[in-house]
């Protein structure tokens, strides 16, 4: 383990995660390179599935069948590629890593998102979260010395107070795992935000204990 920009915490297997949740890092960054047939497949599926949201249990039979409902809920045509099974085996693997992290919460929520929708920096009002852009352009977030935290969580602040280099915010590629602190996770929550949209295809997954307070 190492740590990027003093916040971030490096792992590249899930026992290096072991560690994290009582550190004083913020988030946790897991770098891959994704298989050489992903893009291809995930343009077809885009093209005919607009996204889904599962509710799981936490044991890893509960998550494997909800996994089951949404593959049999996928294009037919598509359910014979093999990139369907490295896919799956894919969201378990995130789902439990996430689950270890946070200490196995009674139920999980995965997200399937084609939507980006949260175009503000801002800190999630969860204990955690994880993401990972399967498709297209990933999470945006700011390392602590690109925030002036005291301005960020100011009522009526725009992005341009409180983010110090805007040309400086980090951001996920395709396949990379963040798993982010929020404010009910850290005094020091790390802020993220969408990127912009383009006009690609884009599909996120995210993985929370599925109610974020308002």
């Amino acid at each position: 383990m190492n740590t990027l920009s003093h916040h971030i915490w490096s792992f590249s297997k899930p026992h290096q995660l072991k560690g994290f949740v009582p550190s004083d890092c913020n988030g946790a960054l897991w770098e891959r390179t994704p298989p050489p047939e992903s893009p291809d497949f995930f343009d077809r599926l885009l093209g005919r599935w607009s996204g889904a949201s599962i509710v799981s249990g936490s044991s890893e039979r509960e998550l494997g069948a909800a996994l089951e409902r949404l593959r049999s809920a996928l294009p037919a045509e598509l359910l014979h590629d093999p990139m369907i099974t490295v896919w799956m085996a894919d969201l378990q693997r995130l789902a439990l890593l996430y689950a270890q992290a946070a200490g196995t919460p009674p139920r999980l929520h995965l997200l399937l998102d084609t939507e980006r929708p949260c175009q503000r920096f801002h800190a999630d009002n969860l204990p955690l979260r994880l993401v990972c852009a399967y498709r297209g352009a990933g999470t945006l977030w700011l390392s602590d010395q690109n925030l002036d935290r005291r301005l960020a969580e100011t009522k009526g602040s725009e992005e341009r107070d409180f983010v110090l280099q805007p040309g400086d915010a980090r951001q996920l590629r395709e396949w990379d795992v963040l798993m982010m602190k929020g404010r009910r996770g850290s005094s020091r929550p790390l802020y993220h935000k969408s990127p912009p949209p383009d006009g690609s295809p884009s599909l996120l997954f995210r993985v929370d204990d599925m109610v974020e307070v308002a």
